[in-house]
């Protein structure tokens, strides 16, 4: 079964890559891993946590992340009935590239879809 490693932001582009993917590959067995990393990284002096901000960020965006996941792989579902698709969702406070480098060696994956909106650093 070919494993695939999905990045997504969530947008438009993310999602027209991955349905292109699984029809790219309706005649093999796939597992589609999607991943949606989030970090925030923390330089200079401003590094004090004196209300621990980071941890609030995480928690906020853990739960975004889950729910836009979530509904995510119900869209993905009702898009690709294939039989031989399998969808996992994964949620990573990591930085995107930290994450990636974990789950191809952690799931032996094959195949890495990268795909996001245009002008991101907006």
């Amino acid at each position: 079964m070919k494993k695939i490693l999905v990045l997504t932001d969530f947008s438009e582009n993310a999602w027209n890559a991955l349905k292109y993917t699984t029809s790219l590959y309706k005649d093999v067995a796939c597992e589609f891993y999607i991943l949606n990393s989030y970090s925030r990284d923390k330089y200079g002096l401003n590094t004090i946590d004196y209300l621990d901000p980071y941890e609030a960020f995480h928690k906020v965006s853990e739960i975004e992340s889950k729910s836009k996941l979530t509904k995510l792989l119900q869209r993905i579902t009702f898009f690709d009935s294939n039989k031989e698709h399998q969808f996992f969702i994964i949620g990573e406070a990591k930085g995107l590239l930290s994450a990636t480098k974990c789950l191809i060696a952690e799931l032996n994956i094959e195949q890495v879809l990268i795909a996001a909106k245009e002008n991101s650093n907006k």
